[in-house]
């Protein structure tokens, strides 16, 4: 077995750390799981851990150990060892040099191999934790549901065997930056430690790039959105004087909508003052376009063949709405099984072919567009 085939089929963390698609569908599984338990009047509590410095704390040594002990092939194991071996670093200070120190830690930062030997090193850390452990590259959480019978002495267990395997395999949490959420309004607000630490309870934290908070409210999330697009938006419209429509919306739907549209089916904003927030960037955008300046909004639109940020949002709510139902194919192109609904919705509202591919030949396809 190689180090790829290890990570596919039996480690607990996605091959491809900062991938955007695995991070929309691990959001998207840790938001089901904690907003069905809120819906029906339960409270859970998430520890929010942070590894100090953890790509240049693994020990080679322990990390070789474990390849060895996967059944992975001799001669890519010692291939990594000597990879990793024999490094040598200085510091520089002021252009001084100093004593070239030999490294024993670490996995390099920037390779295509790095992390997924980061992957590997962590890919036991769940065992034996009896909560929903969610693990992202180096972001990790724990969710436990707290309003049932055992729930805080469980969420207490899992933190202290998460200790347990910190002090096996020397990769130590920062304990400063582990923080804890109490989700529900039934919720106890239970205390926990890790490291005889108390963890810092927090109303706010970043999530894989969005912003969760304890009332699942989204208007944080819509304004730091909102307010990252807008920047990189004056960013392009001060680096470029050609206000040409060729030159400045590839340049938009590049570096700005995507600070808009990140894993937006999760945090939909529901609030028009926060819808409006997140609109009034593309109205900006548009306007920036020679000779648009002056019509209205709609007409902009129309002019440069694009949908309004809430169109695009139900769009996307219905591409992945059938993705996590399941959805067959007909060669490369979406088929069946989605019921009429879907299709009359985009007939009438969207583009049909610029929202979901549909294979015209096949039988299902041709009497639910009739």
């Amino acid at each position: 077995m190689d180090c790829c085939e290890f990570v596919a089929h039996r480690a607990s963390v996605p091959e491809g750390a900062g991938e955007r698609g695995q991070a929309l569908r691990d959001y998207g599984n840790e938001v089901d799981w904690v907003t069905k338990i809120i819906d029906t009047g339960g409270a859970v509590d998430i520890a929010y851990l942070d590894f100090s410095k953890a790509f240049d704390t693994v020990p080679h040594r322990r990390l070789i150990n474990k390849l060895q002990s996967l059944s992975l092939d001799s001669n890519i194991v010692e291939w990594i060892r000597q990879w990793l071996s024999d490094r040598q670093q200085r510091v520089v200070v002021n252009g001084v040099y100093s004593a070239q120190g030999l490294v024993t830690s670490g996995v390099p930062q920037g390779s295509v191999l790095g992390p997924i030997l980061f992957n590997i090193f962590i890919s036991d850390i769940a065992e034996g934790i009896n909560g929903k452990v969610c693990i992202f590259a180096d972001d990790t959480k724990i969710c436990n549901r707290v309003d049932v019978p055992g729930g805080i002495s469980q969420m207490t267990n899992d933190l202290g065997k998460l200790r347990k395997w910190s002090e096996l395999w020397q990769l130590s949490f920062n304990v400063d930056k582990c923080k804890i959420m109490h989700l529900g309004r039934k919720n106890p607000r239970a205390e926990y430690r890790i490291f005889d630490t108390v963890l810092t309870s927090t109303s706010e934290e970043r999530d894989l790039g969005v912003i969760i908070s304890e009332d699942l409210r989204v208007s944080s999330q819509c304004n730091r959105a909102a307010g990252n697009a807008s920047r990189m938006l004056g960013c392009v419209g001060r680096g470029i004087s050609s206000r040409k429509r060729e030159v400045l919306m590839p340049l938009y739907r590049a570096l700005v909508r995507p600070h808009l549209e990140y894993c937006v089916q999760y945090w939909r904003p529901y609030l028009q003052k926060d819808i409006d927030i997140l609109e009034r960037v593309q109205r900006r955008a548009t306007k920036m376009v020679y000779g648009l300046k002056e019509k209205s909004y709609q007409e902009r639109l129309n002019d440069l063949n694009m949908y309004s940020l809430e169109k695009r949002r139900d769009r996307g709510d219905m591409i992945s709405g059938i993705t996590r139902v399941g959805v067959t194919r007909c060669g490369n192109l979406w088929c069946h099984p989605p019921p009429p609904e879907f299709f009359r919705f985009f007939l009438t509202t969207l583009t049909p072919k610029s929202v979901l591919p549909y294979n015209t030949e096949c039988s299902y396809t041709q009497r639910t567009l009739l």
